[in-house]
């Protein structure tokens, strides 16, 4: 429902978050009070670009003009400002994607400031700000859906090195009982994206992963993954906590089965300060993570 503002004064926050299989999208005020949003299934970049496109123009039509644009997305991406291609989703297994200038599309249409990042980067940002990660300035966000994507913070801050992490793509050891399936991942023969994203247990099972029961062993195997992931980013970044989010991750049961993993591939190397049930933890924002932190992004760009 359409919520009236009385004060021009207030700033129209526009967020952006576009997935591999939906761009979620939403007007706010200043303080995040969503009013209006809707989410475009992940089409072709011209028609699903358009679509996001019209729905802001309707917005600012019906409220008022835009103040700022926060946009997250898959990638890899380039989301450095130094950058001439600042903006573009970059080589990606995403059919049609690649060397697309979403940044620059927007920026076509809406005088608005605006500021781009991954959709992991900015879902971590929401959880850091608002979410499981308050009180923490050293934690793991990992999104697990149409790909897998990792952010991690350390002392308060995203980290990266010439860019954004692809943690979502390093190799992993086969389970024992998955040896002869063949990734999805167009890249890579062994990597976790290809074995652990919500395509990957589509194609391993033969059906959509919502139709799966809990104690299929497809989530022993997702969990095996879930698990190898969270050990090694326990390894390489010591986090005080590992945050899972993403359209996978409300199969719930899939918690209990990482933590198991988790605990047995680490064996007794590591101790960590918070138990298993606290370490490794859901999204506190659940599906709404991405687009409550294009939201904050874009917040950003006009209290700078």
């Amino acid at each position: 429902m359409l919520k009236s503002l009385n004060s021009d004064s207030i700033a129209l926050l526009a967020g952006i978050e576009g997935g591999g299989t939906k761009f979620k999208c939403a007007v706010a005020t200043q303080d995040l009070k969503i009013l209006r949003s809707k989410s475009i299934d992940t089409s072709s970049p011209k028609e699903t670009l358009n679509q996001v496109r019209d729905f802001l123009l309707s917005c600012q039509s019906d409220i008022r003009c835009i103040s700022s644009i926060g946009i997250g997305c898959f990638g890899p991406a380039q989301i450095s400002r130094e950058s001439t291609r600042y903006g573009y989703i970059e080589t990606t297994p995403k059919q049609g994607w690649s060397n697309i200038n979403v940044l620059g599309f927007f920026k076509k249409f809406f005088q608005a400031p605006s500021a781009f990042d991954t959709d992991v980067n900015v879902a971590a940002r929401s959880e850091f700000e608002l979410g499981a990660a308050k009180s923490y300035e050293n934690f793991a966000y990992v999104t697990v859906g149409t790909g897998i994507g990792v952010s991690v913070y350390m002392g308060g801050n995203v980290a990266k090195g010439i860019s954004h992490f692809e943690s979502g793509h390093q190799l992993v050891p086969r389970h024992p009982f998955d040896k002869e399936f063949v990734g999805v991942c167009d890249f890579h023969n062994n990597c976790l994206e290809g074995f652990a994203s919500g395509p990957s247990i589509e194609k391993r099972w033969g059906k959509n992963p919502e139709e799966i029961p809990d104690d299929h062993m497809a989530w022993d195997i997702e969990g095996y993954y879930l698990g190898v992931l969270c050990v090694n980013l326990t390894l390489n970044y010591r986090p005080d906590k590992i945050i899972l989010g993403g359209g996978v991750m409300n199969r719930r049961c899939l918690f209990k089965k990482i933590r198991q993993n988790y605990k047995f591939l680490m064996g007794s190397y590591l101790e960590q300060n918070l138990p298993p049930d606290k370490f490794i933890v859901p999204a506190h924002l659940s599906n709404d993570s991405g687009v409550i932190g294009a939201l904050l992004l874009a917040k950003n760009e006009i209290s700078e």
